[in-house]
This record gives C-alpha cells, sequence and structure tokens, in this order.
C-alpha cells in the first residue's frame, strides 16, 4: 500500500491577547496612547476605559515590549473573574488562575526583582483579602507588604460588567520611576512628564540644549534619552543639585553627553 505523506506539523498558535491598562499623568494621555501605538503597531488595540487617563488595549505580543514604555507611569495586566464577591478568589481554579499570573509577571525580571506583595483594594484589611495577600505571598514566596509593595495587586469591580478584576503591575516599581534616577531633589518632575515635555521640543541631534535650574536633571536626562544633541548644558545655583545632576546622568550612561556647570 502507499505511504499517506507525512502531515507536516501544525504552526504554533499565536498567543490569545491579553488585556492590560496603562495609567497616565492626566493630561498626557495622547502620549501615552501614541507611544503604545507606535510601539506595538497593530499588535495592540485599545478598549473602552472608564477614565481617560486608564488606556485600556488587548496585546498579543511579549509583554517585555511594555516595560519599555516612557509616556505612562505604570503598566498592569488586567484579569477578569466572573465572580460575585472577592472570597470565590480563594478557590482553587481563579486562585491557580491569579498564581499563575503572578509568576508570568515575575518572570519578566531577572530573580529577586520581586520580595514584598501587596493587594490594594476598598476593605483590604478584611479577613478575607488578609487571607487571600498570605496564601498569595505565600506561594511566591513574597512578604506582605502593608504600604508599597513590590508586587502590586489592584482589585476592583470589573468596568466591563459583573464581576471582579484584578490589576498586576508588570514591574517591580512605576515605569515612571526610572533606574537612572539614583539621587532625587525636591520639586523634581515627573519622569514621564519631563519626557513629554522633550517629545514636544521635536527633538533633532543638532539641537544646542539650555537646561537651567536643572535641579536633579530629570529634563536633561529625559530629553538626551530621546536623542543626542549638538550640545548639552545643565546649571543651577546649587552644587548640591548639580552633584545630583551628575549621579543621575551617570547612572543613565550620558555623562559625556552634557555638561554642568555652577551660574
Amino acid at each position: 500500500m502507499p505511504r499517506s505523506p507525512k502531515r507536516r506539523p501544525a504552526p504554533p498558535r499565536p498567543a490569545a491577547p491579553a488585556v492590560f491598562e496603562a495609567d497616565t499623568l492626566p493630561g498626557l494621555e495622547e502620549f501615552g496612547a501614541a507611544e503604545i501605538a507606535g510601539r506595538l503597531g497593530g499588535r495592540a488595540r485599545f478598549l473602552r476605559s472608564e477614565r481617560p487617563e486608564e488606556l485600556r488595549f488587548t496585546y498579543a505580543g511579549d509583554p517585555r515590549a511594555l516595560l519599555a514604555l516612557r509616556s505612562v507611569v505604570a503598566v498592569y495586566r488586567s484579569l477578569a473573574f466572573d465572580v460575585p464577591r472577592p472570597k470565590a478568589l480563594l478557590g482553587h481554579q481563579h486562585f491557580e488562575r491569579l498564581a499563575a499570573a503572578i509568576e508570568d509577571v515575575r518572570a519578566l525580571h531577572s530573580p529577586g526583582a520581586f520580595a514584598t506583595l501587596r493587594v490594594s483594594a476598598a476593605g483590604e484589611d478584611s479577613a478575607v483579602l488578609t487571607r487571600l495577600k498570605a496564601e498569595l505571598a505565600a506561594r511566591a514566596g513574597l512578604q506582605v507588604a502593608d504600604e508599597e509593595g513590590d508586587l502590586l495587586l489592584r482589585l476592583r469591580r470589573s468596568p466591563d460588567g459583573p464581576g471582579w478584576e484584578v490589576l498586576v503591575r508588570i514591574s517591580p516599581r512605576p515605569l515612571a520611576t526610572r533606574p537612572w534616577r539614583v539621587c532625587n531633589m525636591p520639586g523634581a518632575p515627573n519622569a514621564t512628564l519631563a519626557h513629554a515635555l522633550a517629545q514636544l521640543t521635536g527633538p533633532s541631534a543638532d539641537d544646542t540644549v539650555l537646561n537651567m535650574c536643572c535641579g536633579s536633571g530629570t529634563l536633561l536626562v529625559e530629553r538626551l534619552a530621546l536623542t543626542r544633541a549638538r550640545a548639552a548644558i545643565g546649571c543651577d545655583i546649587d552644587p548640591d543639585a548639580l552633584d545630583c545632576a551628575r549621579q543621575n546622568l551617570a547612572a543613565a550612561g550620558l555623562s559625556r553627553a552634557a555638561r554642568l556647570e555652577l551660574w
């Protein structure tokens, strides 16, 4: 009998789109939406949001691409649970789904990036949510945090219908808290705001940039992160501020891209 031709293995199915939510500063929604669309292209599809500063979208690509966003404050993975009350999240099926989402987020980062867990919700000190926090922390090998937590979960009623939604932040700290910020000064602008201001200048490599009263260097770093300039000068009357800016420029790898002067 003739041999039947071998079947080719089926191509892998693309990952199902996940729902994400990016928080922006009020007034910077257009910057955030434009950056998401520009970086992710047709792989991102925006959804209806109850609040303009919350950008909801589906995305089926590598979540690591979301960690590079600079116009948003933080990005969360959204999980919808068709349950009448949060207590149901302790059930095996829902708890396992939530625990798997937490592990997916942790896998985006190096080991040890997360040490603490916090659940932010109305009534977060209730017996049910206290138990949920404890069991999730034990499962992930983390410590429960009362205030700031590396692994942040937000629990709220679902905006798309009945049930509850859990938002899992995909980074140990907000994306607006830049890795280069190793020194801070009172009054320093939010880095996402500085990023938007730098974009509004239409940055070019032929620019000469003068950042007066540069403080800790936030505007200078965010401007040079977009593209280097022909010349970039930061000035301040406070030597401590210039030292702070010098540290931040070094942490951003921009020490040679700018000159700091005491005026």
